[in-house]
């Protein structure tokens, strides 16, 4: 999202990673659960903005769903965008399901999580790119995390605990 949106904090610096990975050849691997949580973040979004604190409760509210609406088509309409700067392989989540309870179980990841790890480690080399620094929980020889550099440091002191 940070390098889809403008209005993200991070999206100067993603949309520069990105055009370099682009400009190096490199292959995006994902599963369509990215997908349906761009959507999901897209659709919140809006809503959050509007009603900090009931968004939940107005998720449903059709002039609410037209802001989502709006902002989902321009969200997919950026992903694909980004999609065509690139070669890509779009993983079946079903191709990850056995590895995501041993994810779950063993580092404590969300099952969302889970399957984009999973992902990762079975079909990218064991590489993932993200802002979440959960993933920081997956041990370095298994999974290696490219984040954003705020977040870095907590990344490192979870890796040194589990040590």
């Amino acid at each position: 999202m940070n390098a889809l949106l403008s209005a993200e904090p991070h999206h100067d610096a993603a949309r520069r990673f990105l055009e370099s990975l682009a400009a190096h050849g490199t292959q995006l691997v994902f599963n369509r659960l990215l997908e349906l949580e761009l959507r999901e973040v897209a659709f919140r979004y809006p809503l959050i903005q509007r009603y900090p604190r009931d968004w939940k409760r107005r998720r449903h509210d059709g002039r609410t769903l037209r802001m989502a609406r709006t902002l989902i088509e321009t969200t997919m309409g950026a992903w694909q965008e980004l999609l065509s700067a690139f070669t890509y392989a779009i993983v079946p989540v079903d191709a990850v399901y056995a590895a995501v309870s041993e994810l779950m179980d063993r580092y404590g990841l969300q099952s969302y999580d889970a399957v984009h790890a999973a992902t990762a480690v079975e079909y990218s080399g064991r590489v993932i790119v993200t802002t979440d620094a959960g993933f920081a929980n997956v041990p370095e020889d298994l999974l290696v995390i490219y984040i954003n550099s705020g977040r870095l440091p907590w990344c490192r002191q979870v890796r040194a605990r589990r040590g």
